[in-house]
């Protein structure tokens, strides 16, 4: 482990030290890769790419699946902290019940034992 923390400590001078130019470039092709990664992973009920023909052969899924929900009730957490996950607005406390309440549904149980063995 101390191997890896050293090559990315010499990675990370490396980078630091190349010309500006460089190093946008770098960050733009990072960004590609993210977006080109990500694109699968949209659901289909956001954003529809049969409009377009040059995004129209990527799989999306049909909805949002319990996945993302999950996730994004960790984002929630990772943001506030436990301490200032649930709010005094009524509307906010519903959508944050129903968040755990999905978030602990058997099929989201089952998605995680699915793919984190």
């Amino acid at each position: 482990m101390r191997a890896l923390a050293d090559w990315l400590s010499a990675m990370d001078r490396r980078l630091m030290a190349a010309p500006t130019r460089i190093r946008a470039t770098l960050i733009a092709l990072t960004i590609v890769a993210m977006v080109i990664v990500s694109l699968p992973h949209v659901p289909r009920s956001f954003v529809d790419y049969s409009r377009w023909p040059w995004l129209s052969r990527i799989q999306q899924p049909d909805t949002y699946g319990t996945d993302t929900i999950s996730e994004t009730y960790v984002a929630r957490v990772v943001v506030n902290g436990l301490n200032n996950v649930f709010t005094t607005d009524i509307i906010s406390l519903m959508f944050e019940i129903a968040l755990v309440v999905l978030l602990l549904h058997p099929q989201s149980r089952e998605y995680e034992r699915i793919w984190f063995k």
